[in-house]
């Protein structure tokens, strides 16, 4: 059976523009256990354009809802740029994403929005779009730099949860710093190169002891790697990232 690697070759500008913006809050605990509102999720599964899976989009609503979680689902080609940038305020957000580190060493996260030569043209010149070639399936998709998509909606994303399923997703330390500067609480992402398959398995494994073990998101991370291990073709492994 042919193993679909969660990455893809970058081509960009050369040219990058990153806009800083303040706002640090503070956290001094990460858990799922600390509000009395009614929390929310979003599953952007920008994968099911090649690779497409209702076992892992329904078991992590399922997931979800069983612990008392509002979720929505974003698929598909509905996954662009522009949604990318426009997304509100969740307390997790699951990025079932194809990723890639560029030659500069800045993540990419692809959408399901085929590249075209019209489109973003302003923002592929500033180097901060870009195209998300997968060779193996001969599409090519437009490419976000992580960078900027945080620079962007930071703002929304703090006291959040971000869950990027992706190729070299911990690769990019400029952009791990900003979340923590946003006020991200926890971002858990791959290492290195992973499976789609193993993506799913782990980051499943990984939700269910967040949600239903009563451990801290570092500790599930840890877990879940002692239940499933690095990725068996490509060694990724998952990793977890807190504020402090």
């Amino acid at each position: 059976m042919k193993r679909a690697l969660l990455t893809g070759l970058i081509v960009v500008a050369v040219l990058l523009v990153v806009f800083v913006f303040m706002g640090v809050i503070d956290h001094s605990n990460v858990s799922q256990s600390q509000s009395n509102t009614t929390r929310s999720v979003l599953v952007i599964d920008g994968l099911s354009v090649i690779e497409p899976s209702d076992f892992f989009v329904e078991n992590t609503r399922e997931l979800f809802l069983k612990a008392g979680y509002s979720v929505d689902v974003v698929r598909g080609e509905n996954v662009s740029v522009n949604y990318l940038l426009g997304i509100g305020r969740y307390d997790i957000i699951v990025l079932r994403l194809h990723s890639s580190i560029s030659i500069d060493g800045e993540l990419f996260l692809f959408t399901g929005e085929l590249y075209n030569e019209f489109d973003y043209l302003g923002l592929r010149v500033l180097g901060v779009v870009g195209i998300g070639d997968l060779r193996e399936e001969g599409k090519k998709f437009f490419a976000l730099s992580a960078r900027f998509w945080v620079d962007r909606i930071g703002d929304r994303l703090a006291n959040s949860i971000i869950v990027l399923m992706g190729c070299d997703g911990s690769r990019d330390s400029v952009f791990i710093d900003k979340l923590v500067e946003k006020g991200v609480l926890a971002y858990i992402a791959w290492n290195g190169p992973v499976t789609i398959e193993h993506s799913d398995t782990a980051i499943l494994l990984f939700l269910r002891k967040l949600l239903y073990e009563n451990i801290d998101v570092c500790s599930a991370v840890v877990e879940t790697m002692g239940e499933v291990g690095a990725d068996p073709y490509y060694g990724g492994k998952l990793e977890c990232f807190t504020r402090g």
